[in-house]
């Protein structure tokens, strides 16, 4: 699902996330609450993630992989993250 220059919160249940804005950076959140085992892939198929950063914000007390955000700023870059812990998600 591309999505375009706003920030963006993960609902429960979407798993790819497309990121195609070659403008500006933005800024993605992935859900405070997950299920354990829920997981995401977030990528840049724009192609401009050198330029235009993409940050992946983990909201409510949780981590991805012990730090509060992940930077995506590679072109076409992307990550997958699984919710491993109530305050963790990990990268695959």
């Amino acid at each position: 699902m591309p999505v375009g220059l706003t920030d963006y919160v993960a609902p429960l249940g979407l798993f790819p996330i497309a990121h195609d804005d070659d403008l500006l950076g933005a800024y993605r959140s992935v859900p405070a609450n997950p299920r354990t085992g829920q997981h995401f892939v977030i990528k840049d198929i724009a192609g401009t993630a050198s330029t235009n950063t993409i940050t992946i914000s983990a909201g409510g007390g949780m981590t991805v992989d012990g730090a509060a955000s992940y930077i995506i700023a590679t072109n076409y870059g992307s990550i997958g993250l699984r919710c491993v812990s109530s305050t963790l998600w990990a990268t695959l």
